[in-house]
């Protein structure tokens, strides 16, 4: 019997099951291109030609994956984690404690040598991104104050996959959401989200859990009424014919902070 939950927090994620469901090996191709590989090139090329650079990243994402900062760690020194919940927390830190139990990412080799046309190991890109974690922490977006007793120096880059969609109960949560992302970033810095465009819910397992429909006028209004100036704004055309997510479109954005708000 399938389940329905109103937030991401409210029912104990499986994180096996989501990574295995929307990030591994098994996941059908079309699905696996818009939830990894997409945000991996995007990210990679951004970084790379130089138009977003900074030393420090913050990032606040769907679940305990790693392709997006392991498409970037080599263009950062110092990079802070933080997630929504105990579960995602928990399989994120076994990853970078290297655990027997601990995902296997692996399949991420043959994305990288596309996107860098280099041979290099996967173990050295997963070591090299371990160095670079500084911090691995929670972030309680029930909280007026997310990260608790943590104080965060402001980060030149706020990166952000699928975060606001999951933790913003409705249209007016989502730019106080916003403004509390601002905040851990410098003036100036800039923010990166890979989102969604009109999404309801997603699966996993037996358990549906729902979003936050938002489009794209939206969330470009929230962006500059939250003090961002939007450089790029790429919108991708659903392809994948799966009922686990059903959302209408993907976008990726990248805004500067231009003022505080």
């Amino acid at each position: 019997m399938e389940h329905t939950t109103n937030l991401y927090s409210s029912h104990v994620l499986d994180t096996k099951t989501l990574l295995e469901t929307y990030f591994s090996p098994r996941t059908p191709e079309l699905l696996f291109i818009e939830t990894t590989k997409i945000i991996m090139i995007a990210l990679h090329k951004t970084f790379k030609s130089g138009f977003v650079k900074g030393k420090s990243l913050i990032d606040i994402s769907l679940g305990p994956t790693i392709h997006h900062l392991a498409a970037i760690c080599e263009f950062l020194e110092e990079m802070t984690v933080l997630k929504f919940d105990d579960a995602c927390l928990k399989e994120m830190k076994k990853w970078v404690h290297k655990e027997k139990d601990a995902y296997n990412w692996t399949h991420l080799s043959k994305v990288m040598e596309e996107i860098t046309d280099k041979s290099d190991t996967w173990q050295a890109r997963e070591e090299m991104l371990r160095a670079k974690m500084t911090n691995v922490s929670k972030y309680d977006f029930t909280e007026e104050n997310p990260t608790g007793s943590l104080v965060l120096p402001k980060a030149d880059c706020l990166l952000s996959m699928w975060g606001l969609e999951f933790i913003s109960k409705d249209h007016e949560a989502y730019p106080k959401n916003l403004k509390i992302f601002s905040t851990y970033l410098k003036l100036g810095g800039y923010l990166l989200i890979y989102g969604d465009i009109n999404v309801t819910f997603f699966k996993v397992g037996e358990h549906k859990y729902n979003l936050l429909a938002c489009g794209n006028k939206f969330v470009k209004k929230a962006l500059t009424d939250g003090g961002f100036k939007i450089l790029q704004f790429d919108i991708v055309e659903r392809k994948t014919p799966t009922n686990l997510v059903d959302h209408e479109k993907l976008f990726f954005v990248i805004a500067q902070k231009v003022k505080e708000v």
